[in-house]
């Protein structure tokens, strides 16, 4: 498989792990949602859209990682890490502090939340590192040129 083809399919694994984790989230946290009034109700269009929202947020994931120059050589728990706090410091940080600091929900929705972006962030930053596709080795090969 080429390399876009790789990337277009561990944007899509991404997408989907974060569509099955939200939705996991939704679930567990319903309790605490009960009191808050400005949700919406899910029918399948809204359904389909956050299917749709996901998948391009998985791509975007993909992207920053191969523009985050971790996409190299290196080992596999340093760029999980630093993959997993960058998109802990440009995604969940600012997305909590908005919810808290904008929305009228209880606070320990707002902290459920993050925790859960948070988790959303590792299970995603462990895919793309674990499937982007690796750089070919050019070790034994040698081109050689004309003088």
């Amino acid at each position: 498989m080429d390399k876009l083809g790789r990337i277009l399919l561990v944007g899509i694994v991404a997408g989907l792990a974060l569509s099955i984790l939200g939705t996991l989230t939704q679930l567990v946290l319903s309790p605490l949602r009960a009191e808050v009034e400005f949700f919406k109700g899910q029918n399948f269009q809204m359904v389909l859209l956050g299917l749709f929202f996901d998948l391009a947020i998985g791509f975007f994931y993909v992207l920053a990682f191969a523009i985050s120059k971790r996409a190299g050589p290196g080992r596999f728990w340093k760029k999980f890490v630093l993959f997993w706090l960058l998109l802990l410091l440009v995604g969940v940080v600012p997305r909590a502090a908005s919810v808290y600091r904008y929305l009228d929900v209880p606070d320990l929705l707002a902290l459920a939340w993050m925790v859960a972006w948070a988790v959303e962030a590792l299970v995603v930053a462990a895919l793309v590192v674990l499937l982007f596709p690796k750089a070919k080795s050019t070790a034994g090969t040698q081109v050689e040129t004309p003088s």
